[in-house]
């Protein structure tokens, strides 16, 4: 089967991570739990691609919520996104410096709500939104060196949502040992991915790669076993 077809088939994607089902990466880590509250709103196009990162808060994170943007049976509500309990911030270019002085002045937990989707589009989920659009925005404060190989911007410090997540909870939670549990599952995704299309080795994939996606990467067919 050629890769385009792989690609393609929406049913064969995880529930949880997004991850084609021989390749799904939810053993490799036990959910966490935070302080903090993370909305992450995903266009529903983007959602059913496995390329896309914000989904894998759902695998990792307990405090976690996908909101879904672009269905017809269900709009978006930004009245289920903002939260009383907390001070709630978009994370977006251009705000308040992100800084472990800036979280210690508050007075409650951080609710991040993070516009998922291309790099182009993300910015048109919070304008969209009136309610979202009037929310204080935070933004890291250091800028960073993008690790995600899946999708390529010129823009060196456009970095992917889940990695923009990571650094922001490295902040937000300081707590080294998960900033380095995230990061260990993100680069499991994105070597699967990579190899899936050719561009990393076997032995080369962090984390290895499980039997079952060798054998449907070479006949197109998944082993429901």
């Amino acid at each position: 089967m050629t890769q385009s077809k792989l690609y393609d088939k929406r049913e064969y994607l995880c529930d949880s991570c997004r991850m084609y089902q021989p390749l799904c990466i939810c053993d490799k880590i036990e959910k966490i739990d935070l302080k903090t509250k993370l909305s992450v709103i995903i266009p529903n196009l983007e959602f059913f691609k496995s390329s896309n990162t914000g989904s894998l808060v759902d695998v990792a994170l307990k405090n976690s919520e996908i909101f879904i943007k672009g269905r017809k049976d269900s709009p978006l509500n930004a009245d289920n996104i903002v939260k009383k309990d907390y001070n709630n911030f978009i994370l977006y270019p251009g705000g308040l410096p992100l800084t472990k002085d800036f979280v210690n002045s508050l007075d409650k937990p951080i609710n991040l709500i993070v516009p998922d989707g291309t790099w182009r589009s993300a910015p048109k989920i919070i304008k969209q939104e009136p309610k979202l659009y009037t929310l204080k925005r935070v933004t890291l404060s250091q800028p960073k060196k993008s690790r995600y190989k899946v999708r390529k911007s010129p823009v060196l410090e456009r970095i992917s949502t889940f990695e923009a997540i990571i650094y922001a909870l490295d902040v937000i939670e300081d707590n080294q040992e998960l900033t380095e549990e995230l990061m260990n599952l993100f680069l499991i995704k994105v070597d699967r991915l990579l190899w899936l299309r050719g561009k990393l080795l076997t032995k080369e994939v962090k984390g290895g790669i499980p039997q079952k996606a060798i054998n449907w990467r070479a006949t197109g067919i998944i082993d429901p076993k």
